[in-house]
């Protein structure tokens, strides 16, 4: 409660010192945190500005841990903030459930991410060319499909084939005693990005084998994705709701969770290396021509006037209904 008070009291303090001398048309909002959406609400009430909410992750997630108080606060706080954010004029989300869930009825834009169109440019790292790397880059961890890899990786009996970890998380030990079993594999730690990519480049496949069946799933989108799709290398990857459905044609898709069902992906994108490389041009093309930051920025820029516009129109209407 207290850290709640403090940053409302920062935000009327500070914030609006800066909002009366910057004079915005239109103020944006990060994250659902009731005091900062408390404030955007206030200043919509008392000053010439619309209002819209970024929606990048989900808030109040209920988890297996929770116990039924804390369950029972985090449906309170849901409930709250639902009724906060439709008091917003626009929301910015990552993916349609979130919009829907969190800011039902407000006017919206779904943007899951942008990519840097330098990727595209990206040299490749030196392989051995009798190698067939396939790479994930992300959280070890077993939620985000690292278990699910490897062991689909091991049924794989090519001995030519190479698995390549990058990143750090709970599932280390254990990827370290698979490296141990199957020389094959790689944990390769954490890189800088700049670094990390050439590897990424160099690499036949790239997977992404977060489960779908996760909670927090549907308001979720890897931005590994699209830094795969730039880079112009084949994906592998589950089936995710937060997937708009422009990317998945680029995608090999699992048919389920499974081991047996990403083994599978990977062995049919294997056999055909030559069509899955030309299907991850057309990828890098049309990412780079409608996901590139300049492209989103245009998009998210002819969101925020439409609002200014259509919240403009409302007010002059009003005041025109009132005459008498």
């Amino acid at each position: 409660m207290l850290k709640h008070l403090t940053r409302f009291s920062s935000c009327f303090v500070r914030g609006t010192r800066f909002v009366r001398r910057e004079a915005p048309q239109v103020v944006i909002v990060h994250g659902i945190h009731t005091p900062f959406l408390l404030y955007a609400l206030l200043l919509r009430r008392t000053l010439p500005v619309r209002i819209c909410l970024v929606l990048t992750d989900p808030p109040g997630i209920i988890r297996h841990v929770d116990g039924p108080l804390a369950r029972r606060l985090k449906g309170l706080d849901r409930r709250l903030l639902r009724r906060l954010t439709r008091g917003f004029d626009g929301v910015i989300a990552l993916t349609p459930a979130l919009a829907a869930d969190f800011a039902p009825r407000v006017p919206r834009l779904i943007l899951e991410g942008f990519v840097n169109p330098h990727l595209a440019t990206t040299a490749a790292a030196h392989r051995n060319p009798d190698e067939i790397h396939v790479a994930y880059a992300g959280g070890i961890s077993t939620e985000y499909g690292v278990r699910n890899l490897v062991e689909a990786f091991r049924t794989l009996p090519d001995r030519r084939l190479r698995l390549d970890l990058y990143g750090r998380g709970t599932l280390d030990g254990w990827v370290v005693g698979q490296c141990e079993a199957d020389a094959r594999i790689t944990h390769h730690g954490i890189l800088p990005h700049d670094a990390l990519m050439p590897h990424l480049r160099a690499a036949q496949v790239l997977v992404n084998p977060r489960p779908a069946d996760q909670l927090f799933v549907k308001y979720s989108f890897p931005s590994k994705l699209l830094e795969y799709l730039a880079l112009g290398v084949p994906v592998v990857s589950t089936r995710l709701a937060g997937i708009p459905d422009d990317d998945l044609v680029f995608l090999q898709l699992t048919v389920d969770d499974s081991v047996s069902a990403l083994a599978q992906a990977l062995s049919l994108m294997l056999s055909d290396l030559e069509a899955a490389e030309s299907r991850a041009r057309r990828a890098q093309q049309y990412v780079v021509e409608h996901k590139s930051q300049a492209v989103v920025g245009a998009r998210i820029a002819a969101f925020l006037s439409a609002l200014e516009t259509r919240s403009g129109a409302t007010q002059r209407g009003t005041r025109q209904r009132g005459r008498p």
